[in-house]
């Protein structure tokens, strides 16, 4: 017995909902995430401000400027962390995920004379930020926490409180 509530099945209400909104929507296949084991399913508005959070790692490929995809979802999440406890988690993690991202093409940069090794890592790190950017906004519009695959977790709930 773990103590966690039993897993939710699809379309499953509290009683006596009204909502035609289910409550909770995951199955036990993509069941994850100690957000998704313990809590309902986000509102809907919760779960844009997340996917937004996720989406605005985006704005690195539409301005070329270095560390710009850290900015949107810094904002996002400073903005909105207060009002949701899924949109501060889910934020943190996009911008945590962002974070690293630019670690990665710091690093890349100098391998770059390298007989064009830098030229691939930074390939493979913008196909890797496209594709797990998808991913989570996907999971987050639908109400599931989602974890990148390998992230530093530098930003942390109370950072940048005054």
């Amino acid at each position: 017995e773990t103590g966690l509530p039993a897993r939710p099945t699809r379309g499953a209400r509290p009683a006596g909902s009204l909502s035609g909104e289910p409550s909770m929507t995951m199955t036990s296949e993509r069941w994850q995430g100690a957000w998704s084991r313990q809590h309902a399913l986000p509102r809907s508005d919760e779960r844009m401000w997340a996917m937004g959070c996720h989406l605005a790692g985006f704005l690195g490929f539409l301005i070329p400027v270095p560390g710009i995809s850290v900015v949107g979802p810094l904002v996002l999440w400073l903005a909105r962390r207060d009002e949701s406890a899924f949109v501060e988690d889910q934020g943190r993690a996009a911008l945590n995920f962002q974070v690293t991202i630019a670690v990665l093409y710091l690093f890349s940069w100098p391998l770059v004379p390298l007989l064009g090794l830098g030229l691939l890592t930074m390939g493979l790190v913008v196909l890797m930020d496209a594709a797990f950017i998808l991913v989570a906004s996907i999971r987050a519009s639908s109400g599931e926490s989602y974890r990148y695959p390998f992230s530093m977790h530098l930003v942390g709930r109370d950072s940048f409180r005054v």
